[in-house]
């Protein structure tokens, strides 16, 4: 894969990759790609997520559209979701969530029509994950989470800093997200009643830009670090450098039949053995590097 790709998508065995360029699809196992933007005029889409077989993407300055015919045709939804340069969707129950300029907005029709949520401490939500039956926002050091799929929400970290954008994963009760300091994550092993501090790098001024929970694996990128992508296979608590996987700032990563699928500013690779080694996609699809959606297979990945 070759353009900007924020997002990739599996639809059944359809991989939906969202680029700078607009949206491609591979029903090949990413052997062969087409543009499936139409005329529609998407570009610069920034977040992808399925939902009971409906494509949603968010699109810079342009707000969020709907697919029903995995990406073929697109329409925009309806409510107040402004646009924004970087979106995070989450989806759990019957709920659709998007994390966009710092507020959290919620659907409860398959992203058809979407309302700000209320709750006066979603004033900075830079990200939104959800874990079992959990969700979790992120962002100016503040960590919220939700029992009731979004109605109310708690706060189990505070501690304001100055980066806005804090990115969160989390494998079962295990809860990682950025941390004020340089090279370092929180690491909550009891859902986020508690935290620690972790240190993945002693480079300076590196802070964590993306956070990913893959097969049991954890996987941060820090920035301005873009030659490393980090791994973690202990749950946050010790980190190694990934090798053989470029540079890679503005990445998307997504699992699919037993693989690892990365999507980065220089193009996509796979690995089959947890991210420990990693290899190019036997075919690029446009003639500028940069990955930023991914999504494979079933719907809910």
């Amino acid at each position: 894969l070759e353009p900007y790709t924020p997002s990739l998508s599996f639809l059944k065995d359809d991989i939906v990759a969202t680029t700078n360029e607009g949206i491609f699809v591979s029903r090949d196992t990413g052997n062969t790609w087409n543009d499936i933007s139409g005329n529609s005029g998407l570009s610069e889409v920034n977040g992808l997520i399925d939902v009971d077989t409906i494509l949603l993407a968010s699109v810079s300055n342009a707000g969020i559209y709907r697919s029903f015919d995995k990406g073929n045709t697109w329409v925009a939804t309806q409510g107040t979701v402004p646009s924004g340069n970087s979106t995070q969707f989450a989806h759990l129950g019957n709920s659709t969530f998007a994390a966009v300029n710092y507020q959290l907005y919620q659907s409860t029709d398959a992203g058809m029509n979407w309302v700000k949520c209320d709750s006066t401490d979603l004033g900075c939500a830079s990200s939104v994950i959800a874990n079992g039956s959990t969700l979790y926002t992120a962002g100016c050091g503040m960590i919220l989470r939700s029992t009731d799929v979004g109605t109310n929400w708690d706060t189990c970290y505070f501690k304001r800093f100055a980066s806005s954008d804090q990115p969160i994963a989390a494998i079962g009760s295990v809860i990682i997200a950025a941390a004020e300091s340089y090279g370092d994550i929180l690491r909550s092993t009891d859902t986020g009643t508690t935290w620690s501090t972790i240190h993945i790098c002693s480079a300076r001024p590196y802070l964590p830009q993306r956070l990913f929970a893959i097969r049991n694996v954890f996987y941060a990128m820090l920035w301005p670090y873009y030659s490393m992508l980090f791994r973690s296979s202990d749950f946050g608590l010790t980190w190694d450098t990934v090798a053989n996987t470029a540079q890679t700032y503005n990445i998307s990563m997504t699992t699919w039949k037993n693989t690892t699928i990365l999507g980065t500013s220089e193009g996509s690779y796979i690995s089959g053995d947890d991210g420990l080694q990693w290899t190019r996609f036997p075919q690029d699809f446009a003639t500028s590097p940069s990955v930023s959606a991914i999504k494979i297979g079933r719907a809910h990945v």
